[in-house]
């Protein structure tokens, strides 16, 4: 997401942003949208204020693009080690040969470290 945000700032700094094209970002992070799902009793049901404040984007959108979460496994997933690495349930079900195996164990460690919703 933040590349997404900072290509966008570049290209209209830069005057190459395409006329009629425009984002508006919304961050999941801000309290009014926490906690994300808020009924215990129905627990596909969004925080009202996520869907509100989407709404009210629609009439002036040709398209919405929405990315709820994911962050920290997106890096994880990007990250281009000196030695190549992979991680998966078990040893056996390795994706690419020649790849070290890092342990299930330590994979959810990091990912707990730096996934905490605020």
């Amino acid at each position: 997401m933040r590349c997404i945000i900072d290509a966008t700032q570049l290209m209209q700094q830069e005057s190459r942003f395409p006329s009629g094209l425009s984002f508006t970002f919304i961050q999941m992070r801000a309290g009014r949208y926490n906690p994300y799902f808020p009924d215990d009793n129905n627990p596909d049901k969004l925080n009202p204020a996520v869907e509100k404040d989407v709404k009210a984007h629609l009439p002036d959108s040709d398209f919405v693009v929405s990315y709820l979460g994911g962050n920290a496994h997106s890096v994880m997933g990007l990250i281009n080690h000196r030695c190549p690495y992979d991680f998966t349930f078990e040893a056996a079900d390795r994706l690419i040969r020649n790849r070290e195996v890092v342990p299930r164990g330590l994979v959810r460690s990091a990912l707990q470290k730096v996934m905490t919703i605020i």
